[in-house]
């Protein structure tokens, strides 16, 4: 596998993060996960947020669409 295909595997995730993959792959440390439907290609499994992440972001984003419906004058 190649860096691009490596790190189109791993979109989402920080650089940082996916460099330090990269460097575990090319030591035979990682193996990238396969796609849940069993399809050819590399590609990364999403794991569930918890409750607490879900709860959080569901708020913020209640609060930015009342501010901007606010702004256009539907609230």
């Amino acid at each position: 596998m190649r860096w691009n295909q490596f790190r189109k595997a791993h979109s989402g995730m920080k650089q940082s993060e996916i460099s330090e993959l990269w460097a575990k792959y090319k030591a035979g440390e990682y193996e990238v996960p396969r796609n849940v439907e069993g399809e050819q290609g590399t590609k990364t499994v999403e794991k569930p947020r918890k409750k607490e992440e879900v709860k959080k972001i569901t708020k913020s984003n209640k609060k930015t669409i009342q501010k901007k419906m606010r702004k256009r004058g539907m609230l």
